[in-house]
């Protein structure tokens, strides 16, 4: 796989505008106006202070916006295997204000998928110390192409699908809009919204007239995937639309905590801002954005894997206070009957065992529960059928 990552350090700021990106490293000749995108996110980010307690008071800060540019062709032609690199200035940065970029592997025009990496996720003083390694500081150079990357196996559905994938780095679950100052030295930029926000805007222009687009994420970076599926599917409206989060189906609800990441991540100031979405967090857990996303737009295929007794899932419930209701599949269940008994259709595939994640693994061609793949089945997902549950 040849994907080249430059990763420059550079001085974190607490008052931080909307990234743009600057300069672009082309590994195909598949697409045009690679160079020229960029987004249009403007808006501070929020800036966070140590209260002395282990966690940031919010100040507050205008919610950044983002608007759609103008679409750049792309070509008709175009070689796949290759992985573009988009980067950016330092005003769209990782956890620590090192370089972010985010990557493109094109195929067909018409046929997308947003990949949000995940990480882990870090809130406080004591998740946030880098010797805790909890979550993911800076860009990573790991391999992609098993799984949902795989473009060899005929089994895999997305095998002609253009690839835009954003990684993580700043432990916010790719939601947050602050720079929390958690005291002894101690910054975080929890800008992933932004991040997100960038590859966003640059995917519509460079693949404006997508016709299908799953938008997906592993661990920390399937929690937001009903938001950005909605985000999506505004900006493409005559685009089917399917989003499937990739283990995190068994977070409950907390106030305390939802308290506790409003304030650290500064979710009232991302660029996808308003009241509801941050108070379907704070009433139903990550599970209320799938029925806010829903209510918003009903015709978003939704759907969600989880290994039903997922160890990362069990660790970060433990770590972060959650209250722990039975066992970590009856978990899954409870927010799976909260969506559904919003009227949201959830569909939901669960194999047995401890693993995390599937997705970028040869496991997601291969698994299999009472005669359906799982790569036979989101790939139905995609195609808009909104399978049964199975497993």
């Amino acid at each position: 796989m040849n994907s080249r990552l430059i990763v420059g350090l550079v001085s974190a700021s607490l008052v931080i505008a909307g990234c743009s990106s600057t300069e672009s490293t082309d590994q195909s000749t598949s697409t045009t106006g690679l160079t020229t995108a960029g987004p249009t996110t403007t808006g501070p980010i929020t800036t966070v202070a140590n209260t002395g307690t282990g966690s940031p008071a919010t100040t507050t800060a205008a919610a950044p916006t983002t608007t759609a540019s103008q679409p750049t062709e792309v070509e008709a032609t175009f070689e796949v295997g290759q992985w573009n690199e988009v980067i950016h200035d330092e005003d769209c940065v990782c956890s620590d204000g090192s370089e972010f970029a985010f990557y493109e592997q094109a195929a067909d025009p018409t046929k997308v998928v947003l990949v949000l990496e995940g990480g882990g996720a870090c809130w406080n003083s004591a998740t946030c110390d880098p010797g805790r390694g909890v979550f993911t500081r800076t860009l990573q150079t790991s391999g992609r192409s098993a799984g949902i990357y795989d473009r060899n196996n005929p089994d895999n559905p997305f095998a002609e699908h253009s690839i835009v994938y954003v990684p993580y780095c700043t432990g916010d679950v790719h939601l947050g809009n602050a720079v929390a100052d958690y005291g002894d030295g101690l910054t975080i930029s929890h800008t992933g919204s932004a991040n997100v926000a960038s590859a966003i805007d640059w995917m519509q222009e460079t693949y404006p007239d997508a016709a299908e687009i799953f938008v997906t994420g592993m661990s920390a970076g399937s929690i937001p995937v009903p938001l950005y599926s909605q985000v999506v599917a505004e900006r493409w409206p005559s685009a089917r639309v399917a989003g499937l989060g990739d283990s995190s189906g068994a977070y409950p609800a907390s106030d305390v905590v939802a308290a506790e990441l409003l304030a650290s991540w500064g979710l009232e100031d991302a660029f996808y801002y308003d009241p509801a979405w941050v108070e379907a967090v704070q009433a139903q857990g990550f599970a209320g954005l799938f029925v806010e996303a829903g209510a918003r737009n009903a015709d978003i295929d939704f759907g969600r894997f989880d290994y039903d007794s997922d160890g990362v899932q069990t660790f970060f419930i433990a770590l972060s206070g959650l209250p722990q209701e039975g066992s970590l599949r009856q978990m899954m269940d409870a927010n799976e009957a909260l969506v559904e008994g919003a009227g949201v259709a959830l569909s939901d595939y669960a194999l047995e065992g401890f693993g995390h994640t599937i997705l970028s693994s040869g496991d997601f061609l291969t698994s299999e529960v009472d005669g359906i793949t799982l790569a036979e089945w989101v790939g139905a997902l995609a195609a808009g059928e909104q399978p049964d549950d199975v497993g």
